[in-house]
């Protein structure tokens, strides 16, 4: 019975090992939360290019830092071109949207709509492996309600600072929420057991 109990645990923590290593790199969430932060401040400043700027900074040198402090693990070619053929298709998607409300000035915003589903479509393909929280189907709904600005009476003149903002608050909550999933992940197993009780 202890034996049968010991390979439990054995199996129990190797699934953990490789869901971890493959999705190390999308469970980095201060890379989430410093590109948030860049949009927050944006938003409120006024400042759009600085505040990108250095959020776009920070965010890449994120990896090193877990990189010193969790060790390193490398992703496969081919998710590497999945994330970037992704990344582009994202920004794509979400430009077009922005174009679109800023000229067409629909009565919802298809940016954060846009948005709502490249978070979720992304986050959903990324995290296969360890999967997304309640939060994360919360933060996406979020999102999608925000579009609906207009209809409460957001003038598009607005526009770009609540865009930034929504789109910082769902980053930055994400990203913590990923940050505190991996940091447990790479925790002892016995740990998350005594969590779970």
């Amino acid at each position: 019975m202890a034996n049968q109990s010991a390979d439990a645990y054995r199996g129990a923590d190797l699934d953990r090992a490789v869901a971890v290593a493959a999705e190390y790199d999308a469970l980095q969430g201060y890379a989430w939360v410093t590109l948030g932060a860049g949009l927050l401040l944006a938003a409120l400043t006024g400042q759009e290019g600085v505040y990108l700027a250095l959020g776009a900074v920070f965010t890449a040198l994120v990896p090193s830092w877990y990189h010193q402090r969790y060790g390193l693990a490398r992703p496969t070619g081919e998710r590497n071109l999945r994330v970037a053929l992704g990344t582009v298709l994202a920004l794509v998607l979400l430009v077009t949207g922005f174009v679109l409300d800023r000229f067409w000035q629909p009565p919802v915003l298809i940016t954060l709509l846009t948005l709502a589903v490249v978070l979720g479509v992304g986050q959903h393909l990324m995290l296969r492996r360890t999967g997304l929280t309640p939060v994360h189907r919360v933060v996406h709904g979020l999102v999608a309600l925000a579009a609906c600005g207009p209809l409460l009476g957001l003038d598009h003149a607005a526009l770009v600072p609540y865009v930034l903002a929504v789109a910082g608050a769902a980053l930055v909550v994400t990203g913590l929420v990923d940050h505190r999933r991996l940091v447990r992940l790479l925790g002892p197993a016995d740990e998350d057991a005594d969590d779970e009780r």
